[in-house]
């Protein structure tokens, strides 16, 4: 498995397409625009590529780290 940084949502871009990020913590249910640090390699299964993403919630009460996980096909990606 490889980890690459990210940093910002442009750099997502070049690996997700349009890829949708979180509104919401999970931790703290706040209304957030995440930090974006870290994501794992795409792993395929019966044609869906998963990935997974750090991000970062910006709330200073909160700042947990939170993992999003993407599903990639058909040239869309989803965030579930």
């Amino acid at each position: 498995m490889s980890i690459s940084y990210i940093g910002n949502e442009e750099i997502l871009s070049d690996y997700f397409e349009n890829p949708e990020l979180p509104k919401k913590c999970p931790v703290c249910r706040h209304t957030i625009i995440v930090n974006i640090y870290l994501f794992t390699n795409t792993k395929y299964e019966e044609g869906v590529g998963y990935s997974e993403v750090l991000f970062q919630c910006v709330n200073s009460d909160c700042n947990s780290l939170f993992i999003g996980k993407y599903a990639k096909y058909s040239g869309f990606s989803e965030l579930y």
